[in-house]
């Protein structure tokens, strides 16, 4: 059982043309001011109205959008993104159901590659709730996690997470927009006055492949290695039962400002299925105004190196 247990939760973690030249349908956003009597409103009224929102509607369509979206986001050159994600998986037998929310903070500049995350793990395990902590500090040369059973600041060996530019670029809007070039077409296309709506419901085959494909270059070279070791291919047997993906573009910019993902999946494990639900969402904010990430000198003065940490294993 542990060892599904470590597999699943490693999975979970690593991984959140007929319709091209159809235009955006325009949709209201949500109105919180009174209601007018429309017998009192007047003909210019209405007419001033119905000329503003015309000025609004954009003729673009989601191939179109999705292109200058995807330059948008390539230009970026730092992001902060709040991100939250809740999980509910059962394990094979069905005896136990884990529940798990995970609320992180990520600020990210790409040249010079810096990045700072905090994040914050609450699971429930047998009416049992645990809580952990999580923060690291990556720049071009240095990587440092803060174990917090230790209490201590660690220095990580680079090469355990490969390259660091995988593992940033991993969390950035490009990666997010890119990974449904072959399904723009089978996006429903909304927009309001501010914002482009990009939806997709999606099952089958095609796009579990994506998600494959996706967890394993997501996942840790080492790690990887060692579950091939071990005989372990978790991806070839991960089936996407259903999934549905929201992304909000500002009208002016092309930027993502907001994705939210819900995914039922099926993943089997020495023989065992296992069903996992998930919901993440996730806000984009100071796009091109987040200054570049720097360990603060306590971290770095502080850090013990993970060598340390092995040897002291042994004895």
């Amino acid at each position: 059982m542990k060892k599904w247990l470590d597999i699943l939760l490693l999975t979970i973690l690593a991984v959140g043309l007929t319709a091209c030249n159809d235009t955006a349908e325009p949709v209201e956003e949500a109105d919180t001011t009174e209601d007018v009597d429309e017998e009192e409103a007047t003909t210019e009224e209405e007419n001033e109205e119905e000329e503003e929102e015309d000025d609004s509607v954009s003729e673009m369509t989601v191939q179109e959008v999705y292109e200058e979206a995807l330059k948008a986001s390539e230009a970026m050159e730092s992001v902060e993104m709040l991100m939250n994600i809740e999980q509910e998986i059962n394990s094979p037998d069905g005896s136990e159901t884990i529940h798990s929310n995970i609320e992180a903070n990520t600020e990210m500049t790409m040249e010079p590659l810096t990045m700072y995350q905090s994040a914050q793990t609450t699971m429930l395990l047998d009416d049992e709730e645990i809580a952990s902590n999580m923060e690291m500090y990556v720049t071009e040369e240095d990587f440092f996690l803060y174990e917090e059973q230790l209490d201590e600041w660690i220095k990580v060996d680079a090469s355990f997470m490969g390259d660091l530019s995988d593992l940033t670029n991993q969390q950035d809007p490009p990666d997010q927009l890119e990974m449904f070039q072959d399904f723009v077409s089978d996006f429903d296309f909304e927009q309001t006055e501010d914002e482009f709506i990009l939806k997709l419901t999606a099952d089958g085959e095609e796009f579990t492949s994506v998600m494959r494909e996706m967890a394993k270059e997501s996942m840790p070279p080492e790690i990887a290695e060692g579950m091939a070791e071990e005989g372990l291919d978790v991806f070839e047997q991960m089936d996407i039962n259903n999934m549905s993906y929201e992304m909000y573009l500002d009208k002016e910019t092309f930027n993502l400002m907001n994705f939210k993902m819900d995914m039922d999946m099926d993943l089997e494990v020495e023989g065992e299925s296992s069903n996992i639900n998930q919901t993440i969402e996730a806000e984009y904010v100071s796009i091109n105004e987040t200054e570049p990430v720097e360990v603060p000198e306590e971290v770095e003065e502080e850090a013990i190196d993970e060598s340390e940490l092995i040897d002291e294993s042994e004895f």
